[in-house]
């Protein structure tokens, strides 16, 4: 999957990166269902960045929906 590399480059531990890659799968499952299809880099470059500031995992779900979905 490539968010786990993203993530791992980024420099989060074991238990970031796996609640991260639920935040990523529930991210593709939701614009999928809306029919709205960014990059894989997109998607984890925007994960990458809100849980940057220390979000939790729902928070930056909600977050990266929302931005994409304006987009």
């Amino acid at each position: 999957m490539p968010i786990e590399r993203m993530l791992h480059d980024a420099a989060f531990d074991q238990v970031a990166v796996k609640a991260l890659s639920t935040v990523y799968d529930d991210v593709v499952n939701a614009l999928c269902l809306a029919r709205y299809y960014p990059s894989p880099e997109t998607i984890g470059a925007k994960i990458i960045e809100h849980a940057r500031r220390g979000y939790d995992p729902i928070k930056v779900r909600d977050i990266v929906l929302r931005e994409l979905r304006a987009d």
